[in-house]
């Protein structure tokens, strides 16, 4: 029986350098915590980077997250992603995708347990610091 994972929540501030690419900024946090350093957990990435970040940049830092030894790497729905998936084939259609918006945009993590914070320095990111909270619903993290 698979035990439930534990939460991560790794926000990525600042602003990516100039050739700096989704694979770097991902190939420096499995750097940071390691390749074991997210075994048990659903890795959220958050942060002004990431939300820079294209779809397909996304879907390489998620897609990566297993590298960090994590079960699984994820990044909070937004209009970016809405953009995205409208007209896709697999998309709800009409009044079934305005269901799903709306659906969609009232979720969030209760459960972050650690929250690591990374800011852009140049071409480096530098790790700030680490910080463990209970039960606190993302909108109060800093």
């Amino acid at each position: 029986m698979q035990k439930k994972s534990k939460n991560l929540r790794i926000n990525v501030n600042g602003n990516l350098p100039k050739g700096v690419t989704a694979k770097d900024v991902i190939l420096k946090i499995i750097g940071t915590i390691g390749t074991a350093g997210g075994t048990g957990y659903v890795v959220e990435f958050a942060g002004d980077v990431i939300k820079s970040l294209s779809m397909e940049e996304r879907m390489t830092v998620c897609n990566m997250t297993i590298e960090a030894g994590a079960r699984a790497g994820l990044i909070a729905p937004d209009e970016k992603t809405f953009s995205y998936l409208k007209g896709k084939t697999m998309s709800p259609k009409g009044e079934n995708w305005t269901k799903a918006v709306e659906f969609w945009k009232t979720l969030y993590n209760h459960l972050l347990l650690g929250v690591l914070h990374l800011k852009m320095y140049h071409q480096l990111l530098v790790l700030c610091q680490i910080q463990k909270k209970k039960r606190t619903r993302i909108e109060k993290w800093p």
